[in-house]
């Protein structure tokens, strides 16, 4: 797949190379991101393409991000649009984390009340937390990929997601999941 510019929209020479460079390096990435959440391939190149044009419309944003920073960015932005797309498509308001790949819980979480507890509880994690879980457990992210991403230490990286799954397991027995 191919990110066409909209026609009609005039770009610069700086920014047609700049959005040429992030589409090759990220692009791959974004789409096994959006694979992941939304578990269909044409809906994945849908939220690629609507992440392209969010990004293309953010290109002075991106400009000033550290190197370290950028990946970050074009994960997160092809997240929110599959999430976006969850949302429209299922009438959810809430919907944060959908595809949180802690085993523990996910085994235990059945029915669509559970769903939403947890749901609630994922989203309360403080960012920090969720950023490392989401990249190193949903986007199968080695630690080394994951640091790299959030511009912090491979021991960092551990560290939280350690910590956030420490969290959600307790914050999960005060909602009264079983997870062990």
């Amino acid at each position: 797949m191919l990110f066409r510019i909209p026609f009609g929209l005039s770009l610069s020479i700086s920014q047609q190379d700049m959005l040429h460079k992030l589409y090759t390096e990220y692009a791959s990435l974004m789409l096994k991101a959006a694979k992941s959440i939304l578990k269909d391939d044409h809906k994945a190149d849908d939220a690629l393409s609507e992440s392209f044009m969010r990004v293309l419309n953010n290109l002075n944003t991106i400009e000033h991000l550290a190197p370290g920073q950028v990946k970050k960015y074009m994960l997160i932005v092809a997240k929110n649009v599959c999430f976006n797309m969850l949302k429209k498509e299922k009438g959810v308001d809430n919907i944060d984390e959908l595809n949180l790949s802690v085993q523990s819980v996910e085994n235990d979480v059945i029915g669509r009340d559970g769903e939403n507890r947890v749901l609630a509880i994922v989203k309360s994690l403080p960012d920090i937390y969720r950023d490392a879980i989401y990249l190193n457990l949903v986007l199968d992210l080695s630690t080394k990929e994951t640091a790299e991403s959030l511009g912090i230490s491979t021991e960092n990286v551990r560290k939280r997601v350690w910590r956030g799954k420490r969290m959600l397991k307790e914050m999960l027995k005060k909602e009264g999941f079983d997870y062990e």
